[in-house]
């Protein structure tokens, strides 16, 4: 699965969050990161809808969230047995 600036930018609209580190190339580019990055909440959502994941019953919900993903670059979503995760 692949998010682009356009995906960023809509998101950012709906969300409400204009942080420019998620939809401002050159600003962007002022850190170590280069690229705008996908907004996690975004990551988080594309992740349940493609697995099906909210459909299963739970009681505890666990988010950590260990490092960004660029605008473009591939990730991969999994379900394990009680956890789904998300690798770029």
């Amino acid at each position: 699965m692949i998010l682009n600036i356009e995906d960023n930018k809509k998101f950012s609209k709906k969300s409400g969050d204009k942080n420019k580190i998620h939809i401002n190339e050159a600003y962007a580019k002022k850190f170590f990161i280069k690229k705008p990055i996908a907004h996690g909440a975004n990551v988080l959502i594309k992740a349940f809808k493609h697995k099906n994941f909210l459909k299963k019953k739970f009681n505890y919900l666990e988010i950590i969230f260990k490092d960004f993903i660029n605008e473009n670059e591939k990730f991969n979503i999994k379900l394990r047995k009680n956890y789904l995760l998300v690798e770029g």
